[in-house]
């Protein structure tokens, strides 16, 4: 069985490293690249957003990293499951028929949540900030919103035809697990064997 070496590249630049792979290595591995919903966070000027021009330019970016060779687009998180498909729907308009894979980052704990959203700045709906605000200083309630809000995110993206999903675990697997259940996908009470009895990660207990 053959089998093909992704690399995954999330850093800005990097259409010169897809070339440069792609010149000296050809189809020898698979190419995996970002994507960002709401544009790029360092084109993100204000609280609304990107500007139109900004958008579509990040979009023409995007475009030009694919036809350097790359083969997938896995986005960065996003609670906006609208803009996702407006992004996604976006790309085909202008060319790009390579797989975009959405990424889903479920929210663990509060504190992380805001960190991570604010570091990219990422559109948070009122239903999110809503459903949260009074459960924030609840750490297994906000877990459990996580998973609830991140399957259901999943659910709409699959019924509008989306075919992959990335979930971002960030060493934590519990909500990870709890989406997947939801969707069906896996049965943990089905497994034949005990998973091996990881170390627990170092940030399990951060905010």
């Amino acid at each position: 069985m053959e089998y093909k070496i992704f690399l995954l590249f999330e850093v800005i630049l990097l259409m010169d490293r897809v070339k440069h792979i792609r010149h000296h290595y050809g189809d020898y591995f698979g190419i995996t690249v970002a994507g960002y919903p709401e544009a790029h966070p360092e084109v993100i000027t204000s609280d609304k957003g990107a500007t139109q021009e900004a958008y579509y330019k990040d979009l023409l970016y995007l475009k030009s990293k694919v036809d350097a060779g790359a083969d997938v687009i896995i986005t960065q998180l996003f609670y906006d499951t609208d803009l996702f498909l407006k992004f996604y729907n976006d790309c085909r308009k202008l060319g790009i028929t390579c797989p975009i894979v959405p990424g889903i980052m479920p929210i663990n704990n509060y504190k992380g949540f805001k960190r991570m959203t604010g570091f990219c700045k990422t559109k948070i709906p009122a239903e999110v900030t809503n459903a949260l605000e009074p459960i924030k200083d609840d750490n297994k309630a906000v877990t459990a919103y996580g998973i609830q809000s991140g399957t259901e995110i999943c659910k709409k993206l699959l019924a509008h035809g989306i075919k992959h999903l990335h979930i971002y675990t960030l060493n934590l697997d519990k909500s990870a697990v709890g989406i997947l259940q939801n969707l069906g996908i896996i049965d943990t009470s089905k497994v034949r064997r005990p998973l091996p009895a990881w170390r627990l990660p170092a940030n399990i207990n951060q905010g």
